[in-house]
């Protein structure tokens, strides 16, 4: 990497070896914060994400992307204080605090890549969650 915080290309390049030219291309990618992942999304995705935005709450899902990594984790909040307290207590469940959904996908391949895995919890209720292994089958 240059002084001006740029890094330098093939041409530039003084003779290093392949292996040397793949880390020093991480180390810049990692240092500029902008990697070959990060340039793209699958446009679906967006689309989506607005889609549950307009039909519940922007606080309805949240949203954290691993460019470096190409995955995206999305988290679905489930508001569940419509529930009386009887069925509450029947399920284990805590009804003042939302169920999260959590799939985790490739960012790139949204709809084309490998089944997303699939989380479901509240984060205060981890212990005997067992709605949340039903939710997830």
């Amino acid at each position: 990497m240059d002084i001006k915080g740029q890094c330098w290309t093939d041409e530039e390049s003084d003779g290093e070896n392949e292996s040397e030219q793949f880390l020093y291309g991480i180390q810049c990618c990692l240092l500029q914060g902008s990697c070959a992942a990060d340039l793209y999304r699958h446009p679906q995705l967006d689309a989506d994400i607005e889609a549950v935005k307009d039909i519940y709450t922007d606080s309805a899902i949240s949203v954290r992307e691993y460019g470096t990594i190409d995955d995206v984790d999305i988290d679905l909040h489930i508001n569940i204080g419509f529930l009386d307290e009887e069925v509450a207590t029947a399920w284990k469940v805590i009804r003042t605090e939302p169920i999260i959904l959590r799939l985790r996908f490739s960012l790139s391949q949204y709809l084309d890549g490998p089944e997303p895995s699939v989380e479901v919890f509240q984060p205060s209720n981890k212990e005997g969650f067992s709605l949340g292994l039903q939710l997830k089958k």
